[in-house]
């Protein structure tokens, strides 16, 4: 039976090493050479005027590895680097940092993952991506003017909040099967944050959950330190994110949007539909565009059809086959039971 815990000291709460105040000044006050990896939409927000801090668009990696790991171990000496944009930008510049042993400084300009709180990258090996350890923040600059340049990009991020809901079933049926045992503190953390933020979205205006910026980046940085203390995502990541990713692999799209989508097909597979969170993912609006992304009923139907189980974590994929027969009765139940419209 695989542990899911094992002898460590749990890492540091992202709150602990979060500053609030404005990422112009943070940058300008840098007395170190830094290298700043950027998203554009970002840094246009920035109005840098330090000799020290040299850029580089995040773009130009490609969220490649071997890209990323040639800039870290060249002969250019950076003692810091410093992110500044959403997922991308976040992911290059920590596992720069982790594999070249240098400070790492998170600016998020965006809330739409939870890559600023956690250990781990989504990169790209062989064309394929990969999950890897990365390097912890040891110091995140939350700077909430910011934030509030990407309105409909903060409530992305919850969606991986919202994952829980699916994540922890696949998990109780790996432990059924003898695969894992369910570590029940960390379980219990998972559920009482997904609680809380159903609350939180249910209980506040539409107009105004994504200029909550405090309380956003509170709950979905939990959501990224309850899987360091963890060690693994599986607390909110599960056949959701098995979906997301297959969905992700076929067109370009936020990962809030495919997350949300792979939330409600994966607790239909489940029997396990909640109405609360389908309620959450509709009012943050995470699926009001999939028609102009591209989403149809063909695709939703390959997707699901083709997708393959994580070797690594056993969730309902291994347990129901995904026949064509069956990937459109998911399908018809999310129509029925949802807003949403496919083509």
């Amino acid at each position: 039976m695989r542990k899911n815990t094992s002898d460590r000291t749990d890492p540091v709460h992202f709150q602990e090493v979060t500053q609030v105040r404005s990422a112009n000044d943070y940058l300008n006050s840098l007395t170190q050479d830094s290298i700043i990896i950027y998203s554009p939409t970002s840094l246009r927000h920035a109005s840098l005027n330090n000799d020290k801090v040299h850029t580089i668009d995040s773009r130009v990696f490609g969220r490649s590895v071997a890209l990323i790991k040639a800039l870290a171990h060249s002969k250019r000496s950076y003692t810091n680097i410093v992110s500044l944009g959403g997922g991308t930008a976040t992911d290059v510049a920590k596992y720069i940092a982790y594999k070249s042993n240098a400070t790492f400084t998170c600016i998020p300009s965006m809330l739409s993952t939870n890559a600023f709180s956690t250990n781990k990258v989504a990169l790209v090996v062989n064309d394929e991506k990969v999950t890897l350890d990365a390097k912890l923040a040891d110091k995140i600059i939350l700077d909430t003017s910011l934030l509030q340049t990407s309105p409909q990009q903060n409530l992305y991020g919850i969606a991986d909040v919202l994952s829980i809901h699916t994540a922890l079933y696949d998990w109780i049926l790996s432990e059924k099967k003898g695969i894992e045992t369910v570590d029940k503190s960390i379980f219990n953390k998972a559920k009482i944050l997904l609680d809380d933020v159903n609350r939180f979205v249910a209980n506040t205006d539409t107009n105004h959950i994504s200029y909550e910026i405090p309380t956003l980046f509170s709950y979905i940085g939990e959501s990224g330190h309850i899987t360091n203390l963890h060690g693994t995502g599986r607390p909110e990541s599960g056949s959701e994110h098995i979906f997301a990713k297959a969905l992700e692999k076929r067109i370009d799209i936020p990962h809030g949007v495919s997350v949300s989508l792979g939330i409600l097909l994966m607790s239909i597979l489940q029997n396990n539909y909640s109405s609360e969170v389908a309620s959450a993912i509709n009012k943050i609006g995470t699926l009001k565009f999939i028609g102009e992304a591209g989403i149809t009923n063909n695709l939703i139907e390959e997707v699901l059809t083709t997708m393959r189980p994580r070797e690594d974590r056993y969730s309902i994929i291994d347990e129901v086959p995904l026949t064509k027969e069956k990937a459109a009765e998911v399908i018809q139940k999310l129509i029925n039971t949802t807003a949403i419209s496919l083509k």
